[in-house]
């Protein structure tokens, strides 16, 4: 994961992950407990304050974007009693992204006893 933030702060934090998942399928499948309709979940250690600006990717193993868009940091927590990083709420994404986002609802709405 790689987390850049420009010197004056006026630009939106950069936020590149590398999942470990092999196909949009699976990020569905295995990572779609962490989305919503209005945000999602950034596990990491050290996670930008709330209020912050975030431009984001989250790309496959193949380097492919599942997710790219922008939010705003909503909460964070820390790791204690469970995982740290960051509540990330949605302000903007691009047209795959957002079927993408489109197609993780759906399954999770299908598989709710999954979830």
């Amino acid at each position: 994961m790689t987390l850049s933030q420009p010197a004056d702060g006026a630009e939106p934090v950069s936020l590149r992950c590398q999942l470990g998942y092999p196909d949009l399928e699976t990020f569905i499948v295995s990572y779609g407990h962490n989305l919503s309709a209005g945000g999602l979940f950034l596990p990491m250690s050290a996670p930008p304050a709330v209020g912050t600006r975030v431009r984001f990717e989250l790309l496959l193993m193949t380097a492919q974007a599942a997710l790219r868009g922008e939010g705003e940091v909503a909460w964070t927590s820390l790791g204690t009693g469970g995982l740290s990083g960051l509540g990330l709420r949605l302000t903007a994404l691009d047209g795959p992204s957002r079927r993408v986002l489109g197609r993780a609802l759906a399954h999770k709405a299908a598989h709710l006893e999954s979830y």
